[in-house]
């Protein structure tokens, strides 16, 4: 089927679908209609359900059926039951009408759907036979069609679209496409076959796509585009798809095409590789390119195709040359041979003296016919006669002339050269064929009449004759020469050689030099020595010198300067002696160079000096540790080095101290030296520092006998004391415990000054690098969440410093311990211990011996209450860190265990503590003696600890026994001497007769109660009770009697007045006279007796005195309040009437302004004629106009009447009866001004509000009320 009858197919078929699409539409229409009409008559339904109904309704049926009714009755219930038949059948109403709802939504929903399918149909037709019908206009197939979509900035739309659409309609019609142009997106959208859109988007894109691109060029590249002979050039430009402009002038070339046609232009134009190379010549040099009348630069511009530019200046001339690049190069290097071999020059160079001779023989015919030859000058410098020591030659001429007389004088030296044999000597050897003062050589020189030349640096003699047999017979008697003084050097060395040189080589020497005859001579810069003879006894003389050495063999070994005193330490049983003996060598010490020298047999050194590396660094043997101690050095020495001797030979070790590190070193077996480092680890831990610290007065206040801060140093194990230091005379804070304990009381003294505490948390260097530096993200997280500054150094003293709140710091070091269980893996652990047992518990002795049980550093940190486990290095004795680890929790928990059941930690209320003690500790010296136990009792946490002593743990009765009994003695105690409290609230201003005059009244209560307190609190409002329960209970009562009497006698009653005034009355008559008559003592506040204005709540009053007489007074001020508020109530009556007064006088005080400015108006216009009025005129009656209802009177103004014919001006301008009326507008008249009677009458208006204002009604006095 052709593409015509589809399309007419298709057609007839999309009318079909549009008119089905309109016939769904009308239905969709009327069934809507149809829906809402339903709706708004939708009936109502009744409340009650249809079952509900039914129930009732059959439930009046038994009724009716079984009980025997009135009339009256049955009726109401007939009734009822034919009410309920209606509702029922109101209800099947409304399901029927629903019903009918629900059918009519199910056939909208039905139609819409079908709707939907229907437009999705159209639509997909209507596209269809849009493309086909566009496809029958553009004559292509429809399986062809294609559509693009080209790009077309708002610049270029009017130039495609042209005059009244003539470019877009050429495009379409030449290209058979059709184009739809979008100005809102700036594309325009071409349909039509393959081949006819890329044809119309190519005519588009010369359109779109050209662009102008301008390439930098030189004047001098400029010049040799535009030159006649690249004429040919520019055309073959113009042929590569681009419009180019060139000017002479202009410093670029201008392109312009498309972007693909550019970009291959600038390709092409690139790969010409145009360029300008410079070169520098001087005036002489110009004239040799430039040629005889410009023919050499023609001739090297024509051959090369560049263009040659000779730029002339006062400093410089520059050669510029330009064109293509390997042109150029090619015309560069020809202008540089050409000014090379035309340059006139002058040379001078060395001759040597062989050569020198050779050419002034016969009295220099050679060098003459050298020069006439190559046409060169030459001269020779210095003296002419053969054996002149200046060999130098001149040259002048030009430069290949001067080339061609060196070429010459080369020759003639290679045939001198090919006369000569080099001799090679060494330079030990030299000397000899010189000769003293040179008498060896020119002895050779003169007898055998040959060329002597001796070249010191190479060491080679050259011979030079055209006599073969005198220049043999030289050479043999130099080789006899080098015979007799054959040199081989020894390296000996400084160490040896003054062995050699000295007694032990005597015999040594004494056999080289006079029975073997070989010299020895010493090399002074390397200290080494030379064998001088002939080859055969050299090589003797040198084994003579090798077994001396083999018996004398040195070795040098450097030596730590704190290891010299271990090696030399003992006198003679010292390890230098005992090695020295036990290897038969000689070992010397240079304390100055820090280094051992060992002589002796080559063996018997090296075996020596392994020896001392095993005794210096160590061995399988051997062990050698090194323990950092800091300033524990003393602890370690004891008094006269008594502590360092025991551990030596307790332990059978060398303890060496390496003040430079702080450290000790530990020599000897394997064990015992993790012996001794266990025994000196555990002594520095438990020796107690002295620390001396400055104090501010903030601290030396905290720090009274009773401070708080004196007892929390106390809890922390460290003991303080304050003393003067005598430079300054300054307090200073001495503090004795151990490290770690001192540490944490400087975080409380920091603390107490509200400063930042420190915490620094020390770790090996493999541990550092796992954790990262500060920079890391976890640690600015921690620092960011906690507020602590934060810093990770690494290296052998590093470790974790926080510095910050101790709240922030805690909270900073539990995330870092948890940050390190995941990046130290098992390697790192902590173990919670109560802040008492931490302190208790482990001593620093104990973490010692722990952590060397288990192979694990344990640390102490308070401010966490934890133990901070470290595996720092993988030990195989210990076995894996999983295990090392689980060791060290299970030492800890036993240690935890066992201390639990050897100490009981006790709170007590305060008031025990001094019962506990008794005087001066008799009390609890007694519980001690008689339960076994220790007690120590802290004051600052009203702790009561009883422990079981080291010392008593294996007498009869165990721990927790005598723990139990002394547990049991306390509580007794506590029970015996238990302390009651009550607290009872007193008055109010009741402290200073409570406690009477010198503490009477609180004696005569206490009076005949025995250990009974009576301490008053908060300020004096609350009394603390405190005894027996049966003496707190009796002083109770008489408290509360006297509280009882108290209030009777001082009643204190607050009320609120809405006058002060009227209370104070004048000049305080009132107040005073209620006072004075009832015997009490009224109090205003302040404010209130002297803001004069009350406030808008009331003031507020308070009475004191008896009970009756206040309640007396109070009526008596309600009267007066009473009677003042009838008063005030009265004034704001009296004043809305006159505020409503003044309204109204206000309201006709506007009328008649309005009334006036009206009137005004009319005068104004009559005022601006300047015609006279006739009186006998119609509407002349001015009188009229200007008169006002007051008889010609306004306010401010004067009206007269005239009935004669004056003119208005003349009228106005004249006196009237002794008054003069006001000028017209323009002459100084102001319509509607007021004048001063006006003016009086305001100000006596204010004058009466003013005084109705401040007007004031008498005081009542007491007797009125």
């Amino acid at each position: 089927m052709d593409q015509t009858a589809i399309l007419s197919k298709l057609t007839s078929r999309l009318t079909s679908l549009q008119n089905d699409r309109n016939e769904c539409q009308a239905t969709i229409s009327f069934q809507t209609s149809s829906l809402q009409q339903l709706f708004k008559q939708v009936p109502k339904r009744p409340q009650s359900s249809p079952s509900s109904l039914l129930s009732q309704i059959i439930q009046l049926d038994d009724t009716q059926n079984t009980t025997s009714l009135t009339l009256s009755v049955e009726k109401s219930l007939l009734k009822k039951k034919e009410n309920l038949k209606l509702s029922l059948k109101i209800h099947q109403k409304c399901d029927a009408h629903q019903e009918q709802i629900d059918a009519i939504k199910s056939n909208l929903d039905g139609l819409k759907q079908s709707m939907i399918s229907k437009d999705s149909a159209i639509t997909e037709l209507r596209k269809t036979v849009r493309n086909l019908t566009l496809a029958e206009s553009l004559s292509c197939p429809f399986s062809s069609l294609k559509t693009i979509s080209i790009p077309c900035s708002s610049q270029f739309l009017s130039k495609i679209i042209g005059k009244s659409g003539s470019s877009i309609k050429k495009i379409e019609k030449s290209c058979s496409v059709r184009c739809d142009v979008k100005s809102e997106s700036e594309t325009i959208d071409v349909i039509g076959s393959d081949d006819a859109v890329e044809l119309a988007r190519c005519m588009i894109e010369n359109v779109t796509l050209s662009e102008t691109r301008s390439i930098p060029l030189s004047s001098n590249i400029t010049g040799w585009i535009l030159d006649a002979p690249r004429a040919e050039l520019l055309k073959e430009m113009r042929t590569w798809g681009v419009d180019v402009r060139i000017e002479r002038s202009s410093d670029s070339l201008e392109i312009k095409g498309r972007s693909d046609s550019l970009d291959f232009f600038v390709e092409k134009f690139n790969n010409l590789k145009l360029l300008t190379e410079t070169l520098t010549l001087d005036g002489s040099s110009q004239g040799i390119l430039i040629g005889k009348s410009g023919s050499m630069i023609k001739k090297l511009t024509k051959e090369n195709n560049v263009r040659i530019d000779i730029s002339k200046s006062s400093e410089i001339d520059n050669v510029e040359i330009t064109g293509e690049k390997d042109a150029v190069d090619k015309c560069k290097s020809e202008i540089e041979v050409l000014v090379v071999e035309m340059e006139v020059v002058t040379e001078i160079d060395d001759l040597p003296l062989y050569l020198r001779n050779q050419l002034m023989k016969n009295s220099g015919e050679v060098i003459k016919n050298i020069g006439k030859v190559s046409e060169c000058y030459s001269k020779l410098l210095g003296s002419s006669k053969p054996d002149a020591n200046d060999s130098r030659i001149e040259y002048r001429g030009l430069r290949r002339q001067v080339e061609k007389f060196k070429k010459m004088v080369e020759e003639e030296a290679e045939k001198y050269r090919e006369s000569e044999v080099v001799v090679l000597v060494s330079a030990d050897a030299l000397p000899a064929v010189v000769g003293k003062k040179g008498e060896v050589v020119k002895k050779l020189r003169k007898e055998m009449g040959v060329s002597v030349e001796i070249d010191f640096d190479s060491g080679e003699v050259k011979v030079q004759s055209f006599d073969v047999e005198k220049r043999e017979k030289a050479v043999k008697a130099i080789e006899e020469i080098k015979k007799v003084n054959h040199v081989n050097i020894l390296k000996i060395g400084p160490v040896v050689l003054p062995l050699l040189l000295g007694p032990p080589g005597k015999e040594a020497r004494s056999k080289v030099i006079d029975e073997i005859g070989v010299k020895l001579v010493v090399v002074q810069e390397s200290r080494d020595i030379k064998l001088i003879g002939e080859r055969s006894k050299v090589e003797e003389a040198e084994k003579v010198v090798g077994e001396f050495l083999e018996e004398n063999f040195v070795e040098v070994f450097e030596v730590a300067r704190e290891d010299i005193g271990v090696l030399v330490s003992g006198k003679d049983s010292s390890i230098q002696k005992k090695l020295s003996s036990l290897h038969s060598v000689e070992i010397f010490l240079r304390r100055d160079a820090n280094t051992l020298s060992i002589r002796g047999k080559k063996t018997n050194v090296t075996s020596c000096l392994a020896d001392l590396k095993k005794e210096i660094f160590g061995s399988d043997d051997i062990a050698v540790s090194d323990l950092k101690v800091g300033e524990s050095k003393g602890v370690i020495i004891g008094k006269g080095g008594a502590q360092i001797k025991l551990l030596e030979s307790t332990h059978g070790v060398r303890i060496q101290m390496l003040d430079a590190t702080n450290c000790i070193r530990v020599r000897g077996a394997p064990t015992n030296v993790g012996a001794a480092i266990t025994a000196v680890t555990l002594l520095i831990a438990n020796q107690k520092l002295t620390v001396n610290l400055p104090v501010t007065e903030k601290t030396l206040k905290n720090l009274g006998h009773k401070g708080s801060l004196t007892k929390m140093i106390l809890s922390k194990n460290v003991t303080p004391s304050l003393k003067t230091d005598q430079e300054t005379s300054e307090k200073q804070l001495r503090l004795r415990g151990y490290p770690e304990d001192i540490e944490e009381v400087k975080r409380l003294l920091a603390e107490s000054e509200n400063k930042p505490i420190k915490v620094t948390l020390t770790m090996d260097v493999d541990q550092l690098r796992k954790i990262g530096g500060e920079d890391m993200p976890h640690w600015k997280r921690i620092k960011e969440r906690c507020g602590v500054s934060l810093k990770v150094e690494k290296g052998e003293d590093g470790g974790l410093f926080m510095e910050g709140k101790r709240k922030g710091v805690e909270d900073a070091l539990r995330q870092a311990y948890g940050y390190f269980g995941f990046c130290l893996s098992e390697e790192f652990g902590t173990v919670e211990v109560g802040g008492g047992a931490l302190g208790r518990c482990f001593s620093p002795g104990d973490l010692v011996l722990m952590g060397t049980e288990s192979g694990v550093k344990i640390v102490k940190d308070y401010t966490t209450s934890q133990l901070l486990l470290f595996c720092n290095s993988s030990d195989p004795e210990k076995g894996s860190n999983e295990t090392r680890l689980a060791a060290a929790r299970k030492l800890i928990d036993s240690k935890i265990s066992y201390w639990s059941k050897m100490n009981y930690v006790m709170k007590v209320e305060r008031w025990v503590l001094p019962v506990l003690v008794g005087k001066k500790g008799a009390t609890i010296n007694g519980i001690r003696d008689e339960a076994g136990v220790e007690i120590d009792v802290d004051q600052s946490t009203s702790t009561v600890t009883i422990k079981v002593s080291s010392e008593a743990e294996g007498e009869a009765g165990s721990g927790q026994e005598r723990i139990n009994k002394a547990k049991l003695i306390i509580e007794k105690l506590i029970e015996e001497n238990k302390i009651y409290s009550e607290t009872l609230e007193l008055p109010d201003s009741s402290k200073g007769t409570f406690i009477g005059k010198g503490g009477a009244n609180i004696k005569s209560i206490q009076e005949g109660l025995k250990d009974v307190t009576f301490d008053l609190t908060d300020n004096g409002t609350k009394v603390v009770i405190k005894g027996s329960e049966e003496s707190v209970i009796l002083g109770r009562s008489r408290v509360e009697e006297w509280i009882e009497t108290f209030e009777e006698k001082n009643a204190n009653l607050s009320m609120r007045v809405i006058s002060v005034g009227m209370l104070v009355g004048p000049k305080g008559e009132t107040i005073r006279g209620l006072e004075t008559e009832n015997n009490v003592k009224i109090n205003v506040a302040q404010r209130d007796r002297e803001g004069g204005e009350e406030n808008s709540g009331g003031s507020s009053v308070i009475i004191r005195g008896e009970k009756g007489n206040v309640e007396k007074v109070k009526v008596l001020i309600d009267v007066i309040m009473a009677q003042e508020e009838e008063r005030q109530e009265q004034r704001r009556k009296e004043f809305g009437e006159q505020q409503q007064a003044r309204r109204e006088e206000r309201g006709e005080e506007k009328k008649k302004e309005g009334a006036r400015k009206r009137l005004n108006k009319k005068k104004r216009d009559l005022l601006d004629s300047s015609k006279p009025l006739d009186p006998g005129e119609k509407g002349s009656d001015w009188l009229g106009l200007l008169k006002s209802n007051d008889g010609g009177r306004v306010e401010g103004e004067v009206i007269v009447s005239n009935n004669s014919g004056d003119s208005i001006e003349e009228m106005l301008n004249s006196p009237r009866n002794g008054v003069n009326v006001p000028p017209p507008p323009g002459l100084g008249f102001t319509p509607g001004s007021k004048g001063k009677g006006g003016r009086r009458a305001m100000r006596r208006r204010r004058r009466r509000r003013r005084r109705r204002r401040g007007k004031r009604t008498s005081s009542v006095g007491v007797g009125s009320a």
